[in-house]
């Protein structure tokens, strides 16, 4: 019996060692980090490590609301602006990505000095979740398929922004915050026309 005892503890030790030399010899040293590296670029890559506004204190009227807002939405358009300007395949489609980022990071510019200036908010510009979900959607698409989801992203990106202006509209205190707002809405409204004319003649 004692020599069963024996043995038995002698296995015991033996399968314990084994266990500690195969957890301390793994072939690549970053496996027990896999998880934690894999998960942190989706992250980044859909902006989700940081949501708008999450470090903003409480707006303190609908016009300050709006500009950050705005400026967030602004920032989604220009992401995707740089990737056509990337990706496009026509001349016609990537001088309309140009125009685009240069007319949206003009107002975005001047939104971030209204808040500067009105309220001493150094709000940061942050991609908003529609607009990484449109992002997404654009990387998947390569040539005239890329092309016309562009566009189409665009469109779709204009009507949030013409949603959000109709919203605010009735709420601003600040004539040069509704100036601001309703040329915007004029402009983006021509340019869903424009688009939609585009994609019909496959331009």
């Amino acid at each position: 019996m004692p020599l069963l005892i024996k043995f038995a503890r002698h296995l015991t030790i033996a399968a314990l060692v084994a266990t500690v030399v195969a957890a301390c010899s793994s072939d690549d040293p970053a496996d027990a980090d896999t998880g934690a590296v894999a998960a942190e670029p989706a992250m980044m890559d859909t902006g989700m490590a940081a949501m708008p506004g999450m470090n903003d204190a409480p707006a303190k009227d609908a016009d300050q609301e709006f500009l950050r807002m705005m400026v967030d939405h602004h920032e989604g358009l220009l992401v995707m602006a740089d990737s056509a300007l990337k990706k496009g395949t026509s001349a016609q489609l990537k001088a309309d990505a140009q125009k685009l980022k240069t007319d949206q990071t003009a107002e975005r510019q001047t939104m971030l000095a209204m808040l500067k200036s009105d309220y001493s908010d150094d709000h940061m510009a942050m991609v908003m979740p529609s607009s990484n979900t449109m992002i997404a959607t654009g990387s998947q698409k390569t040539g005239a398929e890329y092309d016309r989801q562009f566009r189409e992203n665009i469109i779709a990106h204009h009507r949030e922004a013409l949603t959000m202006i109709d919203r605010f509209l009735p709420r601003f205190t600040k004539p040069a915050n509704r100036q601001m707002a309703e040329k915007m809405k004029a402009a983006q409204a021509r340019e869903i026309a424009d688009f939609e004319k585009k994609i019909q003649r496959g331009v």
